[in-house]
């Protein structure tokens, strides 16, 4: 017999929030927040992000922001 044992630490697990709408500045701040971290694409406002709002990422995932 094989038994796997799978450890998730709660603390290490972020929910995505929506930074849809708001500034690239702001948006990285609310995302340094929560213990993850972003790359901007284009300029204005953010359209889009490549993790949707309030799903589950390891702490220190990288975030792309496009902005238009």
């Amino acid at each position: 017999d094989i038994f796997v044992e799978l450890r998730v630490c709660r603390f290490h697990v972020r929910r995505v929030p929506d930074v849809t709408g708001k500034s690239p500045d702001f948006a990285r701040q609310m995302l340094s927040a929560a213990g993850l971290n972003c790359v901007v694409e284009g300029s204005g406002t953010v359209q889009a992000q490549s993790a949707e709002p309030g799903s589950s990422v390891q702490r220190g995932t990288i975030i792309t922001l496009t902005c238009g």
